[in-house]
């Protein structure tokens, strides 16, 4: 009965060395082909979530490459960076969104939470390091470990089929065509809206911004954090004092551009997040001028 436990233990030693051995291979394979080179000639690259996806329409503006996605956090928008970086020694400067949402508390969910591990995970595991692959697995280790294996296969397909430009599967300007409707906007909407917009704070999410920040220094490239428009029944400016607050405190000393109150009509927004295509050309073309002086 011993030998049969030790030969038991034995071999789920050897299938869990094997599984991850070869998961550890599939990622360093993908790894090493991996292209993240832009092809638009581009001095400044435009990174966030969603509201810099649908804000920055980069055909309006010159020199410029809108790399931003909805439902990422900076854990992902560093990794991003990284690899932009790496392989587009043109970039100069890098413009990041930093607005009210982004501190909250629920952004936690984005990092580790299971819709957004689903997504983003199998994007970037190939160029993550062992230190931000341990961050979601002590955080989430069922979901972490529910989306190992996806993203083993969906890298191996890439593999296999030589998909090794990721700029297509990283973000980019998204147009949005519909118009806010402030008719549809409920009471429970609001409601809602206030009960999450308390002083608590996403830390990690805060941290990774100030890794992303640091990394960018280190390797010589000017960073300015910017805030795309808002409209005013937003409200996610109800904690602009903690917003500020935090700014201040961790990053004082980074640019900072403030487009939340730039002027738009109701017609320029998609929702009371969100620019329309609109707003959007309206919105970029003035950016140019401040982008490129």
């Amino acid at each position: 009965m011993k030998t049969f436990v030790n030969k038991l233990i034995l071999f789920f030693l050897i299938a869990v060395v094997t599984i991850v051995g070869t998961i550890a291979l599939i990622n360093n394979l993908v790894n090493k082909n991996a292209s993240f080179k832009i092809d638009k000639v581009s001095s400044s690259i435009v990174l966030g979530h969603s509201h810099a996806e649908c804000a920055y329409n980069d055909d309006y503006i010159k020199n410029t490459s809108n790399y931003a996605q909805s439902g990422e956090s900076y854990l992902y928008t560093f990794i991003k960076a990284r690899q932009l970086i790496k392989d587009n020694p043109a970039i100069e400067h890098i413009y990041v969104e930093f607005t009210n949402d982004q501190i909250k508390l629920n952004k936690n969910d984005w990092i580790w939470g299971d819709n957004y591990l689903s997504d983003k995970y199998p994007k970037y595991a190939p160029f993550m390091t062992i230190k931000e692959q341990r961050l979601l697995l002590t955080h989430n280790f069922r979901g972490y470990m529910n989306v190992v294996s996806v993203a083993a296969n969906k890298n191996l397909l890439k593999l296999i089929n030589d998909k090794n430009n990721h700029t297509k599967i990283i973000g980019g300007y998204k147009a949005l065509d519909h118009q806010l409707d402030l008719g549809k906007i409920t009471e429970s909407e609001v409601e809602s809206a206030n009960i999450i917009s308390k002083d608590s704070i996403s830390v990690h999410n805060v941290l990774y911004l100030k890794k992303l920040i640091d990394y960018c220094k280190e390797k010589g490239k000017k960073i300015t954090l910017i805030r795309s428009p808002l409209h005013r029944k937003n409200n996610d400016r109800k904690n602009e004092d903690t917003f500020q607050r935090i700014r201040l405190e961790y990053f004082n000393d980074i640019e900072f551009l403030d487009f939340i109150d730039f002027p738009l009509e109701d017609a320029d927004f998609a929702d009371l997040e969100h620019l329309n295509s609109q707003g959007a050309i309206k919105f970029s073309a003035y950016v140019d001028n401040q982008f490129n002086p």
